[in-house]
């Protein structure tokens, strides 16, 4: 899918010298050659790449980290909620909510030393979702299926503009095609609503 290609298009874009794509087509054949799991994606990338190396001590130390968090309540699945950018648990949208927000919430990374997108001064995913939030204050039904299976790029634009009203988000013609492809499945095997 589009969703899969926007994501290893922006790992691998990661993975060169320079953050430089030799080519799209190079990385949409990389992209089609296989649809891996994590574990298999973890694998591959420890075996294959030149560029990133993985921290072992960096991975046990964070393991210690969340085991001690949720051990010290520090780390709860209540957090979620709390955070002011979040749906609240009693929010009847909430499971529509994360689901777009899940589709979103890929590559927000920014070359070099271009200017970040950033919305409510967040930048990545909380950007996303002071993004998604605001357009539901403005009337905007981004959470339905049948609004964003048909949303246009010029309307995700708007959705997604940024503090500067000059820096897009990222992949944007990317994120059009996945947010179609998840809401045309929604609205035909689910009845338009992800908790279906």
């Amino acid at each position: 899918s589009w969703f899969e290609f926007a994501r290893l298009t922006c790992f691998f874009a990661q993975l060169l010298p320079n953050n430089k794509l030799k080519s799209y087509a190079t990385t949409y054949r990389t992209a089609k050659m296989a649809c891996l799991s994590p574990a298999e994606s973890g694998e591959f990338i420890v075996k294959n790449a030149k560029f990133v190396k993985i921290n072992e001590d960096g991975i046990t130390n964070l393991v210690q980290e969340v085991i001690d968090g949720i051990k010290s309540k520090a780390i709860d699945v209540d957090n979620f909620s709390q955070h002011e950018y979040h749906p609240k648990p009693n929010d009847r949208n909430a499971p529509n909510w994360i689901f777009l927000i899940d589709t979103l919430n890929f590559c927000f990374w920014t070359p070099g030393d271009a200017t970040k997108w950033k919305v409510e001064q967040q930048t990545g995913y909380f950007s996303l979702c002071a993004a998604v939030n605001r357009a539901l204050k403005e009337g905007i039904d981004i959470t339905n299926p049948i609004y964003y299976s048909n949303i246009t790029l010029a309307d995700l634009e708007n959705i997604l503009r940024s503090d500067d009203g000059q820096t897009k988000a990222p992949l944007l013609e990317e994120r059009v095609r996945c947010l179609h492809e998840v809401g045309k499945i929604l609205i035909e095997k689910y009845d338009a609503n992800f908790e279906n």
